[in-house]
């Protein structure tokens, strides 16, 4: 049975939720106001989670978002434990391929993962993303340059923020 440690930690931008299982980091939340929030959003049964600050992974995620929050760190690369559907996976790990700084749209990860029409399921694969900001979800855009939709209203103020951190005309 894998073993889940958790975090939560305050960051610039509001409180995050980590999560890490024995195959890498599994969850990571938008940030929010509190860390009840941030701890609720990890979306796991407490029973499931074991709360450990020693842990040396979830220290250096820890530093590392930050970091990345402070404008200092521009590569977040973490083992991930991706857990999804095949498709979701293969949205997933073709949204890791955005570079800091730059964003593309649904169709272009569609086009990528060879399903052109797919455009509309890609959205519905990065709305599933458990792993916010380690999967940058928030590079992707729509085609005609607006925002497109994010995780909720309030996470499209954060998706929005997080180009900014990163430099991108929004």
């Amino acid at each position: 049975m894998l073993k889940s440690y958790y975090k939560v930690t305050l960051t610039k931008f509001g409180w995050v939720g980590l999560c890490w299982s024995n195959m890498g980091l599994s969850r990571c939340t938008l940030p929010v106001g509190t860390y009840i929030e941030a701890f609720y959003s990890l979306g796991i049964n407490r029973g499931e989670l074991e709360a450990w600050d020693e842990n040396y992974f979830l220290k250096s995620l820890s530093i590392s978002l930050e970091e990345y929050f402070e404008g200092t760190n521009t590569f977040l690369n973490f083992d991930l434990d991706l857990i999804g559907t095949c498709f979701q996976k293969m949205v997933w790990r073709t949204v890791l391929s955005v570079p800091y700084g730059s964003t593309r749209s649904y169709l272009w990860i569609a086009n990528r993962i060879g399903s052109p029409r797919s455009y509309r399921a890609v959205g519905q694969a990065l709305k599933a993303n458990p792993i916010a900001i380690f999967v940058p979800c928030h590079r992707i855009i729509a085609s005609d340059g607006t925002l497109g939709g994010y995780a909720g209203t309030s996470a499209l103020d954060i998706k929005r923020d997080l180009l900014r951190l990163e430099g991108c005309v929004v």
